[in-house]
């Protein structure tokens, strides 16, 4: 038998010459790498979050802590050292009810303490009743939202149903041209217009237009029917953007009156065109116009429909590619394609859907130009743009955020970048975290440097900027950062998370009551409000019961009477809702009085909660009493849709 165990230049030696001997390996000297407390930390709270993330329960296993004798032991002798002392032995069965990650010997204590304090401060909010973490509302209505004006008694302005079908408008009364104002109004409707609405849309060109509205108010009956439905268009939206008691005033009419007719001319006129087969750049405008009058009627619903693929019928979405076309031309297509791709974001979003990236196509952002750098024979560019901020400011960030987070490295990759940035939102991983935060700096930064450096807030368009700007940052830190959206619900969320959500609600009520002043058209920045508002709300008042003073504190009380005090008429919410909002803002007031001495004066509002919340104690314990077992089945604290990254969807809507 020849022996495979040695070669000798090509010679096989026999086995009687040579033993085969086994030489074990030399162990390997690399040491596994110990983890820090740190990781072992952020391990556990990963692990969590994937259990909780498949409905796994794991609160339960804290019943199945096994004993042991030393600890009876320990318990014993503790108490021997310390018999008037009985902290450990509470300390202990605390910790027997509900222990700690086991991970070791060497946690540090100090770790250990700080999360302790860290719970009871996160856990004020997953504490609070289903009803106020799963509020029934999401905003406060305004004093006076939803009263309707007193509608006149002619049957002639009875509002109508509106309708580009309207083919039998020859022979309807009253006539056509009877639906014009009076020459002497043109200016001042026009003027509400440019003043209130054209600087939130731009989709028009004021001088040019302003030059055709003056010259047809005294030709009226041989305007085109594509101008004319503009015209009328403007007239409307100039109405809408105006307060009742100044229509009165003006006009001396009712301004639902007003809107009905004007609304009624604009779709006469455009039902006059051959709006189903055209590719005229100025019938668009039109109906975009006339979409804007009431964007969230039905009607407006479908007809962006129409604008939309009217759009993509005559290439608006590749404008920017055709270099045989005049500037002036594709500025003003580039322009009018962003606005009704964000008119068609919001139908799409109402109706439970998400648009593509596709579906934006390859358009290049407008240009940063005023209306008075462009004219209508131009053929190329400007020389310069603007750096500093200009008329199109609040247009282009609302564009440039959605054109954000479709070149964003963190959602490349998917035809969707923004349903993937709602994922992000909603993950309650540690990376997930991480990840949010660097996403909410970019956005900052972003911000910071292409437009908030550059806004003057005495201006109001820039002011209104602003606080566009502040709304995108605090809205999706709150709902980023939110309990319900950290690993396991928040309870170990660190407290400068905590002071960050805490600011973000306070920012937020600020800046939405900012913005429901504004004296812009209010049917075009609707869409900008706060859409957590009520959650935003709950949320302040749970963590003033812990805050007693600082700036933050004082804005939030002063945010709170304003609540309570200018909206009388509109909070009577669900009742189990209002009472156990009574209730969480009665204890977070008896935190701020004891902070401001016996000596201070309680607000009057405080006083109307106190005297009602008797009446209201047995309806508030029916909420406190809500079982637990329910939570699981309530969507898990989140919204009816999430308040994430589709809120800059909404950015693009108006």
């Amino acid at each position: 038998m020849i022996s495979r165990c040695h070669f000798r230049a090509k010679v096989l030696i026999p086995v009687s010459k040579a033993a085969c001997v086994y030489r074990a390996p030399v162990p390997s000297q690399r040491h596994r790498k110990r983890l820090t407390q740190r990781d072992l930390l952020s391990k556990i709270q990963e692990l969590e979050s994937i259990l909780d993330s498949h409905g796994i329960p794991f609160d339960g296993l804290g019943n199945s802590w096994i004993p042991s004798h030393w600890e009876e032991k320990l318990v014993r002798s503790q108490t021997q050292a310390s018999p008037d002392s009985m902290s450990s032995v509470e300390t202990a069965a605390g910790a027997e009810t509900h222990p700690l990650p086991s991970v070791g010997d060497d946690w540090s204590q100090e770790v250990l303490l700080e999360l302790e304090e860290q719970d009871g401060a996160a856990w004020l909010w997953s504490e609070l009743p289903e009803i106020l973490k799963t509020p029934p509302i999401s905003h406060i209505r305004q004093p006076d939202e939803g009263v309707e004006e007193k509608r006149p008694t002619s049957t002639n302005t009875a509002p109508v149903t509106p309708s580009i079908f309207t083919l039998d408008h020859v022979s309807t009364p009253p006539g056509q041209l009877e639906l014009h104002p009076d020459p002497k109004h043109v200016f001042r409707l026009w003027q509400a217009f440019a003043d209130n609405v054209n600087p939130l849309t731009k989709i028009i060109h004021a001088p040019t237009l302003q030059e055709k509205i003056f010259g047809a108010a005294w030709t009226a009956e041989s305007t085109a029917k594509p101008l004319e439905a503009t015209i009328f268009a403007v007239y409307a939206l100039g109405i809408t953007s105006m307060k009742p008691t100044t229509c009165l005033d003006v006009f001396g009419e009712n301004r639902l009156v007003l809107l009905n007719r004007y609304r009624t001319g604009a779709l006469r006129a455009l039902s006059s065109t051959n709006i189903f087969s055209t590719r005229d750049l100025e019938v668009l405008q039109a109906l975009t116009l006339i979409i804007m009058i009431d964007p969230q009627s039905e009607f407006s619903t479908t007809a962006v429909a129409l604008a939309m693929r009217t759009a993509h019928k005559m290439g608006l979405h590749r404008a920017a590619e055709d270099a045989h076309m005049p500037f002036f031309k594709q500025e003003m297509q580039v322009r009018l394609w962003w606005y009704i791709r964000g008119l068609n974001s919001r139908v799409r979003r109402g109706m439970g859907l998400l648009s593509t990236i596709d579906d934006l196509g390859d358009a290049r952002l407008p240009m940063n130009v005023n209306d008075a750098d462009l004219h209508p024979c131009m053929e190329k560019p400007p020389a310069v743009q603007h750096t500093a901020a200009t008329e199109m400011v609040y247009c282009l960030m609302k564009y440039d955020l959605w054109s954000f987070v479709r070149r964003s490295s963190n959602f490349s990759g998917s035809l969707n970048p923004r349903e993937r940035a709602a994922q992000l939102t909603t993950s309650t991983s540690v990376e997930s975290v991480v990840k949010k935060k660097k996403v909410l700096e970019e956005v900052g930064r972003m911000l910071q440097d292409k437009y908030l450096a550059h806004l003057d807030p005495s201006i109001p368009l820039h002011q209104l900027s602003a606080a566009l700007a502040g709304l995108t940052i605090h809205n999706q830190q709150f709902s980023m950062l939110h309990p319900r959206n950290q690993p396991q619900r928040g309870k170990h969320m660190s407290q400068a998370d905590q002071d960050l959500v805490f600011e973000s609600s306070v920012r937020l009520l600020e800046l939405n009551h900012e913005v429901r002043n504004t004296s812009f058209s209010t049917n075009l920045v609707d869409h900008m409000v706060c859409r957590t508002q009520i959650d935003a709300l709950v949320y302040m008042i749970s963590e003033l019961q812990r805050r007693a003073n600082g700036h933050l504190v004082e804005t939030a009380w002063t945010l709170l009477e304003n609540v309570y005090s200018h909206h009388t008429m509109v909070l009577p919410w669900d009742q189990k809702f209002s009472a156990a909002l009574t209730d969480l803002t009665l204890r977070a007031w008896e935190t701020r009085a004891k902070g401001l001495g016996p000596e201070a004066e309680t607000p009057k509002y405080i006083q109307t909660l106190q005297a009602g919340s008797e009446q209201l104690e047995d309806l508030a314990e029916q909420v406190t009493r809500v079982d637990v077992l329910q939570t699981g089945l309530m969507g898990d604290w989140t919204q009816d849709e999430p308040l994430d990254w589709t809120y800059w969807n909404d950015l693009l809507q108006l």
